[in-house]
Formats: C-alpha cells, structure tokens, sequence
C-alpha cells in the first residue's frame, strides 16, 4: 500500500511537470520539447499500479478515439500522403492524450492543489518578466507563439491559484497569499495583453463566476474590494498612455471595422468552416466517420476545397465543427455526451467551489469555439480535472 502511495505522488509530481512545461512550450533541448520527456514515465508508472479505475467519462474518451480512428479509412481513400500522415500523427496524440486523461482522473485529487498551485505561482511570475521584456502595444504570445493556446493554459494555471486559495482545511500563510493575488492579477493582465478574444472572454466568464463565489461568502468585503479595485484600475487607465493604448487594441480587435485584419479574421474562420463542408460533400460517408482527424490542417489538401480562393486557407478553428468534419458525427455525439457527463459531475458536486469549477469547464468551451482543441493538453486537463475534483462531495 506504501509503494502505492509513493508511486501516486510520484505520478502527481510527474503530471505537475508536464503541466508546467507544456505552459513554457517553446522550451526544448536538441529541438525535443521538455514536456515530452515526462510523459513516457507518467504512463509507465500508471500502469504499474495494482488497480486504476475507468470512470465513465474516460470510457466515452475511449469510444471517442475508437470512432476518430475511423476517420483514416477516409483519409486513406484520399491516397493523399501529406493528409494520411497528418491523420495518423493526430490520432497518435489525441490517444496520448487519452491516457494522459486516465492517469489525471486517477492520481489528480483536492489534495493535489497545493502543489498545482505553487508551480502555477512561478509560472505566472515567469509570465511577468517575461511579459515586462516583451512589453508593446500588440498581441503577447508568450511562450506558445499563439495568444489563443496561452490564454487557455493561463486560465488553467489561475483556476489552481484560485481553488487552492479557498479550498477548506487547508492552511495557505500569508506569503502564499499575497503571491496568490500577486499572480491572480499577473495572470489577468497577460490574457489582456494577448489581445485574444476567446481568451479575454473566457477570462471575464471565470473572473465573474469567482466574484459571485466571493459575493455569496462577504458581500459587504467583496463589494468593498470590487470598488477599490475598479478606482485603482481607472487611475492607471486614466494616467497610463500605453495601458490606454493596449485598451483601445483589444477593443479595435473585438468591433472591427469591415475591411480590418480583425474583420478579415472572422470572414476567414466562416471560410474555413464552409470549405469543411464543401470537403464532406465529396464523400458522403465522410459525414459520419469523418474526413481524417487534422485533415483540415493539410493545407495543400483542403486548400482544394476552398469556397473562397481569395482568402488564404487555414484549418478550421472552430473544436465542435472540426470534430464533425475530421472525425465525423458519430464522433461529434460521443465529444458531446462526454462534456454532458462532465457537466452532470460538476453540477452533482456538492462543495460551495463549484461556481469555481465551473468557471474553468465553461472558460475552455468557449475557447474551444475559436481553436482547435483536440490536440491540445491543457483543455484535456482542464475538463478531467474539473470532472476529477468533483467527484468528491465535499473537501
């Protein structure tokens, strides 16, 4: 039972890990990333435990990938090389991932969340140097050469700060909690600084379901700081021309004017999504198995089927469209049953965190509407371990 113990937290250490070296994707060695070192010896050890429980939504990730699967029949009925073996390597991911899944349903708990809160603690400092080296007015990429995948990984790093701050009987000192709100704001600032819609947006949705939380706690002392909080950021708006200036960006970038890169932005994800369709219509069975899971990430391939030749092609960014298109319907109702399940847990859970939890599970759906996420690990972490975390009645 002891080796059995050791070996978890071993795994927890590990998944910490490859959490916190996948936030810092850029960082390689040989041109190997860091984060791929760590995953072999996470699912290794899972494996060596005696007993490992699959939960039902893991059973349905499995049936998912077993439908995606499917989808290569498509793509080799294409004979198109650079399609099959972008299909192929996403499949090999997205079963990674899986696994991955299994392992943060198993060891990932409650008692987890001081130590995912303190790697998340340096990360945001991290984010702050790195973000003050690299301050213009613009889009802040940080570490993922994209402002939509950063954010998504920031948010997952400020929903451990956040839940490990109030999670009961656990004592978190004074040092840690000055940290935390240090980083909380940190964290807040860089998705401003990334000019990412979807990720302004998730931010806003996860910082107003952790105010409501707050409000039913003190309502007095929380309307006390909102207040505090909104003269203080007037002021810096108000003497700041370059944080007036980042302001005005993000608002250009959300009512962009017809004609503008931003407006071009949107025209081209309807694009996207119509060339998709356009590419079913050659194959009806496509329909229901999909047309190769990444197919749209050929470009050379579904540039074939653009509506629009105008416009440069790109692969679908939309989650939910890509997952009917590339792995088909059948697929498409499986991803959907299992979010359902993962919603029905967070719903079940009886601990007054839930608004909390919520705010992470909603916050990475709806940036799952402007990018694709079905390779990327930290949306995978996020809902498993929302799902994971709620399992339990109470802390």
């Amino acid at each position: 039972m002891a080796s059995k113990i050791n070996i978890n937290k071993v795994i927890q250490f590990l998944i910490g890990m490859l959490i916190f070296f996948y936030f810092f994707n850029t960082l390689q060695i040989y041109n190997i990333k860091f984060f791929y070192l760590i995953i072999p010896p996470i699912i290794v050890l899972f494996f060596s435990l005696r007993k490992v429980t699959l939960h039902r939504e893991n059973k349905l990730l499995i049936l998912f990938v077993g439908l995606t699967s499917l989808s290569l029949i498509s793509a080799l009925m294409t004979n198109n090389d650079s399609l099959i073996n972008t299909s192929i390597e996403n499949m090999v991911v997205l079963a990674i991932i899986m696994l991955l899944c299994w392992v943060i349903t198993h060891v990932i708990s409650i008692k987890s969340l001081p130590y995912l809160s303190n790697i998340s603690i340096i990360g945001a400092f991290i984010i702050f140097f790195n973000l003050f080296q690299s301050l213009s007015v613009g889009r802040y990429e940080g570490f993922f050469n994209d402002p939509n995948y950063f954010s998504s990984a920031i948010i997952l790093f400020l929903f451990f700060i956040v839940l490990n701050l109030h999670v009961k009987n656990k004592s978190v000192g004074k040092v840690k909690k000055i940290l935390s709100i240090l980083s909380i704001v940190i964290l807040n600032i860089a998705v401003l600084f990334t000019a990412s819609r979807s990720g302004i947006l998730s931010i806003v949705l996860f910082d107003l379901l952790y105010f409501l939380f707050l409000y039913k706690k003190s309502k007095s002392k929380i309307l006390l700081i909102s207040f505090t909080v909104l003269v203080l950021a007037s002021f810096f708006l108000v003497s700041n021309n370059f944080l007036n200036e980042q302001l005005s960006f993000v608002l250009d970038r959300f009512f962009a004017e017809k004609g503008s890169m931003d407006s071009k932005s949107s025209l081209m994800r309807i694009n996207e999504i119509l060339s998709g369709v356009n590419m079913l219509s050659e194959n009806i069975i496509s329909f229901f198995i999909g047309s190769g899971i990444g197919s749209t990430n050929s470009l050379e391939y579904f540039s074939q089927f653009a509506v629009n030749t105008n416009m440069r092609t790109t692969r679908i960014h939309n989650t939910f469209v890509a997952v009917i298109i590339e792995q088909g319907v059948f697929s498409f109702i499986t991803f959907m049953i299992m979010l359902l399940t993962i919603f029905r847990n967070i719903y079940r859970f009886a601990g007054e965190y839930k608004l909390i939890i919520f705010g992470l599970f909603f916050s990475q759906l709806i940036i799952s509407t402007f990018i694709w996420t079905i390779y990327f690990i930290p949306f995978w972490f996020a809902l498993f371990i929302c799902s994971s975390i709620s399992r339990k009645n109470s802390f």
